[in-house]
């Protein structure tokens, strides 16, 4: 569902997008691709079928908040167990 158009997401979008990250992680690389990430993610996966201007810019200020390196190097919790 979309925030201005209603959008046919379906689990296959979802499948596509994590097997396209692990792929992309799961390389000899060191540093993790986040531009990629991000562009197959957002412009592809999903944001190929988001029609709407509006819709497109709240889905990639939404990866913009979500992708980025510090959500995943910050522990998450001050006993430092949990990380992500």
């Amino acid at each position: 569902m979309g925030w201005n158009i209603r959008y046919e997401f379906k689990n296959s979008d979802f499948y596509t997008s994590m097997k396209n990250i692990l792929n992309l992680l799961n390389t000899e690389e060191e540093e993790i691709p986040w531009k990629a990430i991000y562009y197959l993610t957002g412009q592809i996966n999903y944001g190929g079928r988001v029609t709407d201007d509006i819709d497109r810019r709240c889905l990639l200020s939404i990866l913009d908040n979500f992708l980025t390196e510090e959500n995943y190097t910050n522990d998450f919790s001050p006993s430092g167990i949990y990380k992500p």
